[in-house]
């Protein structure tokens, strides 16, 4: 696991140090501009993380938000969600009672097989098998400590 981790920020290391340079030009005519401007408050009603999966299903936004499971760091979780709506925007205003619990295993003691830590989704995407278009995988990160690592270290 330690050398997959390694290599793959050896990867994109060696891809940005060789990837090819920009032609910027610098003339005051092409130069990007911006302007900051106020908007209004958004609230989002449930748990807010870095990440949050998103995925069309059909013509409907489907959001992930939360995490789930044992994190002795920040404490045990319920938050891991899920929320729908026609878009992004309308998700994003759904009121807390319009966020599900998915169905989630339980985490089980140190030494068993199943879910250690706390777990949270990456990203969601479709079975592009399934016509229906409901059969969704998520990529899911696993926070593991040493004290919620299913394997015991051998000693001597």
């Amino acid at each position: 696991m330690q050398f997959l981790i390694l290599f793959s920020w050896l990867s994109i290391f060696l891809g940005l140090v060789s990837a090819p340079k920009l032609n910027i030009n610098h003339n005051s005519d092409t130069t990007p501009k911006f302007k900051l401007i106020p908007a209004p408050k958004i609230t989002f009603n449930s748990f807010v993380d870095c990440n949050m999966a998103e995925v069309w299903i059909g013509d409907t936004f489907r959001i992930f938000p939360g995490k789930y499971g044992e994190d002795p760091l920040w404490g045990y979780a319920k938050d891991l969600k899920y929320s729908d709506g026609e878009n992004a925007e309308v998700v994003f205003k759904n009121p807390a009672s319009k966020f599900f619990n998915p169905t989630m295993p339980s985490n089980v003691a140190i030494g068993q097989k199943g879910l250690h830590g706390a777990v949270w989704f990456e990203t969601v995407y479709q079975d592009s098998k399934d016509i229906s278009g409901k059969t969704l995988y998520g990529i899911y990160h696993n926070e593991n400590y040493p004290s919620t690592l299913p394997y015991h270290s051998k000693s001597k």
